[in-house]
């Protein structure tokens, strides 16, 4: 399953960015591009998951420095293709990897990613994460809320309580993709430290913050 998810992405990467596009996520993506370079300024940054680099970017314009990473080449080679104020470090990595990385980061962000981890996993990639992060830093989660009409429909459900999607690119190709939409409840019972399941006023994504 993680095979076929990876080659989906992989297929789509020249593609993926149309999702912003998408005409009433508008607003809400105003808010967001302009949040992250507040809270990344002067910040050393572990992005998991960077994509194209879309949301690299914004926050290159005040990180004291981003390793931006992901499990696909086909998207690494348009994040690193693109122009940035300070030129982020990328690497290929998967996040079951995350112990092979050296140091740790005042801030980890992760855009689109945890929706994309299995529910029985979730614990585990919490603690990975966790392992990266100085004392007093902070993990941000974006990621979709479901809106009907506005996301793919949900075509599928395990014994877990992992959702799945059924997605079409443009070359007719057909993908399950796993998609899971977390809510409130689902993190008061993963995490202990402080925690702040924001909306900010959003209504096609949200943002989750855990401070140590």
């Amino acid at each position: 399953m993680k095979e076929k998810q990876i080659s989906y992405y992989a297929q789509r990467a020249h593609e993926y960015e149309k999702i912003y596009h998408k005409p009433e996520r508008q607003e809400d993506l105003r808010k967001l591009e302009l949040l992250l370079p507040q809270w990344v300024e002067a910040k050393s940054v572990l992005e998991i998951g960077c994509g194209t680099g879309y949301w690299t970017q914004f926050m290159s314009q005040t990180a004291k420095s981003i390793l931006a990473s992901d499990i696909n080449e086909a998207m690494l080679e348009i994040a690193r293709s693109k122009s940035y104020p300070n030129i982020p470090e990328f690497m290929a990595l998967d996040y079951e990897q995350l112990d092979e990385i050296e140091g740790q980061y005042d801030f980890i962000f992760a855009g689109f990613v945890v929706s994309h981890i299995r529910r029985e996993n979730l614990t585990d990639f919490l603690s990975k994460l966790s392992r990266r992060l100085k004392r007093g830093g902070e993990i941000i989660f974006m990621d979709n809320a479901f809106v009907e009409g506005s996301n793919t429909p949900i075509s599928e459900t395990d014994k877990h309580g992992n959702t799945f999607q059924e997605r079409s690119l443009e070359d007719g190709s057909k993908y399950k993709v796993l998609k899971n939409f977390y809510e409130t409840a689902d993190w008061n019972n993963e995490v202990n430290n402080l925690i702040d399941f924001a909306k900010i006023g959003l209504t096609y994504f949200y943002l989750l913050r855990i401070k140590t």
